[in-house]
């Protein structure tokens, strides 16, 4: 049972419901008049009303307006333009040679270096609903191609390019929509990897330019407060070091054998929450002029699968132990978030039609894998273990602005 019982043109009156029964039948209905009218204070802010029955509650029922507003509901669009000044961050730390190993003869351990320039970021998105159904798209690309040349030698025509869809459906299950988001990405990164053996002498290196194709896939649900939880799973390429550890059997302590560079196909999968106010701001609010504080973050776990399986071998007083590897796993936590100021303003005179902008600084990026030495044991290994590792953080930050129309 749903009704209405409050309307306003230029407000935005039902905030903060509250209601109340007694035993003999009577309700107590309490909302915010307007929480964004700095001029009501105090108890002229919230509006209280007392019905003697639910009969008399379902008596007092506002019936729509006979113009645009009684099909305004039924559809939305938003659509919009905008930048972002990017710095990138790519690591891959090797473990602590002082605290976490004691390097064997023999062994290497990996220093990497990533290269990716600043770039200019330009981005055009578009949403819709009508109905219960909804869909948007959004591209991105970097506006700064000399700085691409400079590292890619002009293998493509982008050093960074998003491809970004969404489809949903509202009130698929009670309080809740879901959404279904499919992004594409291309990334090129410069790599330079040098190792060093037990002396401090230098050995494998490894350089060169790697064009990682990035693609993610999130379904999730979206509740009436726009929060917003579901599933994600992403694939991407990289290059970067990996780390091998050995506990032998009766050890407890486990022993770093050597380190590798190679190109993997990367596969996360994971669980995500996160909240958007503008998204909010756009299915309920008519005037806005707030800070808001956007964020996602996730949990999950990182595959990677190497180009090509690689062997390692140590060697004891005994025996010559060896292990294949081909994929390695580690802990994933993906992140996003954005601080700022949005400003949003319908008018009722354009039949809902107004804008929106909106400018702050954005965070986004995951780290993958583990970091250091694996924990030894309490007690004796009953069995020999292996253990691979790798650390990669990715990180994209920078101001940006965005400015559009909705209506």
């Amino acid at each position: 049972w749903q009704i209405d019982i409050d309307h306003d043109d230029e407000s935005n009156p039902g905030w903060k419901l509250q209601a109340a029964s007694t035993p003999q039948g009577r309700i107590l209905v309490g909302y915010s008049r307007d929480p964004k009218d700095r001029d009501l204070q105090g108890e002229g802010r919230y509006r209280l009303r007392l019905f003697d029955s639910a009969d008399a509650l379902a008596a007092a029922e506002v019936a729509p307006p006979e113009n645009a507003d009684s099909k305004y509901k039924n559809w939305f669009l938003l659509a919009g333009a905008g930048g972002m000044w990017a710095t990138w961050s790519l690591t891959s730390e090797p473990p602590d040679d002082e605290e976490d190993l004691e390097v064997l003869d023999g062994a290497h351990l990996m220093d990497t270096r990533y290269a990716i320039p600043r770039t200019l970021m330009a981005e055009a998105t578009i949403e819709a609903r009508l109905g219960r159904l909804k869909f948007g798209a959004s591209y991105a690309q970097d506006r700064l191609e000399e700085e691409f040349e400079a590292i890619a030698d002009e293998q493509a025509q982008e050093l960074y390019d998003r491809l970004y869809g969404m489809l949903g459906v509202e009130r698929i299950i009670k309080y809740h929509d879901i959404q279904l988001r499919f992004r594409r990405a291309r990334l090129i990164t410069e790599y330079d990897i040098a190792a060093q053996d037990s002396l401090g002498d230098e050995g494998r290196t490894a350089s060169g330019v790697v064009s990682s194709e990035y693609q993610r896939f999130d379904m999730f649900l979206l509740n009436t407060w726009r929060v917003r939880y579901g599933i994600s799973h992403q694939r991407y390429s990289s290059y970067l070091p990996f780390y091998v550890w050995h506990l032998a059997e009766g050890d407890t302590e486990y022993v770093f054998v050597d380190s590798f560079s190679s190109e993997a196909e990367f596969s996360d999968f994971g669980l995500t929450v996160g909240y958007s106010r503008l998204d909010y701001a756009a299915k309920y609010e008519n005037n806005v002029f707030d800070w808001f504080l956007d964020g996602d973050a996730g949990l999950g776990w990182s595959t990677a699968v190497l180009e090509d399986p690689i062997t390692v071998t140590l060697v004891t007083e005994d025996d010559e132990l060896s292990e294949k590897i081909d994929k390695v796993g580690g802990l994933l936590l993906p992140f996003n978030a954005e601080l700022g100021v949005i400003f949003m303003r319908r008018s009722h005179r354009l039949r809902g039609f107004g804008g929106y902008a909106r400018g702050g600084y954005r965070a986004e990026g995951s780290f993958a894998g583990s970091v250091g030495k694996p924990s030894d044991k309490d007690e004796a290994s009953e069995i020999e273990i292996w253990s691979e590792q790798f650390t990669r953080f990715d990180l994209r930050h920078g101001p940006f602005f965005g400015a559009g129309i909705v209506f």
